[in-house]
């Protein structure tokens, strides 16, 4: 599967869409208890989130995308269905999706699950070749 090419503007867009979407259809499930991956529990929080809570740092990775070759974190896949069955467990509706280092530049990753999240989620921020990040 070729990775997404993305310019700004397109983001931009897609990003203001989604976002006003959210706002109009922001919905809260309760939480489950499940077994879900990458987490030693199964039962929900103790505690109820608060309607739309959010999770403010997470990170998505896929074997189907190229590593920095400087990169030393390299876990294994943790996927957009992943982190949903995550957030049905611990019953927040939103969340910040960062990118990681093993990707280094590459934005695709990130991206891709901005895109398949939908209106829900929102990137803290993405390195380019010019950013202090890549130096």
């Amino acid at each position: 599967m070729e990775p997404t090419r993305w310019n700004r503007r397109g983001v931009l867009w897609g990003l203001s869409a989604m976002a006003g979407a959210g706002i109009l259809g922001a919905s809260t499930t309760p939480a489950t208890a499940q077994q879900v991956k990458y987490s030693s529990g199964t039962e929900p929080p103790k505690l109820k989130v608060p309607a739309n809570a959010c999770d403010c740092h997470h990170h998505i990775y896929g074997s189907q995308y190229k590593v920095d070759p400087r990169s030393t974190l390299r876990p294994g896949d943790a996927t957009v269905d992943d982190y949903r069955a995550l957030q049905k467990r611990i019953g927040t509706s939103r969340n910040v999706i960062v990118q990681p280092s093993t990707y280094g530049t590459e934005n695709a990753p990130t991206l891709d699950a901005l895109v398949a999240f939908g209106p829900t989620h929102a990137p803290s921020s993405w390195s380019t070749p010019r950013s202090p990040m890549s130096s």
